[in-house]
């Protein structure tokens, strides 16, 4: 799954058999955002059929532009919204995706918020990235 619009644009997810997506830190996908639910959505894999669910969201969950009502079986291309992110849904063969994912597949997920949060997002640090040389 790639984040196509959106703060993540540009991220990938990998989905295993039962994925929860939301804010909360141990979701499988993690989103930030005050439109997100802790556990907004749940995708399912079971026979070769990926299925989206509302976890009984606030905001809600949107696949091609519909809200979603019920279960709703997902195809290769659909595009998942929650919040102001939307997700495209695509099967990716491991020989193509970044070679470091392979290679750290093993190791746990951490999601963004676990690294920065919205909150941290709005103080500047000040940094040198000057290349002059310091007197010493």
């Amino acid at each position: 799954m790639r984040v196509v619009e959106g703060p993540l644009t540009g991220a990938r997810f990998r989905l295993g058999a039962f994925s929860v997506v939301g804010r909360h830190p141990t979701c499988d996908v993690v989103l930030f955002g005050r439109g997100v639910s802790r556990e907004h959505a749940a995708l399912r894999c079971r026979d070769g059929v990926v299925e989206v669910n509302d976890l009984a969201s606030v905001n809600g969950v949107f696949v091609n532009g519909e809200r979603l009502l019920k279960r709703r079986r997902i195809r290769m291309g659909d595009r998942i919204q929650i919040s102001e992110h939307v997700l495209l849904f695509v099967l990716e063969h491991p020989d193509q995706t970044d070679p470091l994912a392979r290679r750290t597949a093993h190791l746990p997920r951490i999601g963004l918020t676990d690294v920065v949060g919205p909150e941290d997002c709005t103080q500047r640090i000040p940094i040198d990235v000057s290349l002059q040389p310091q007197a010493s």
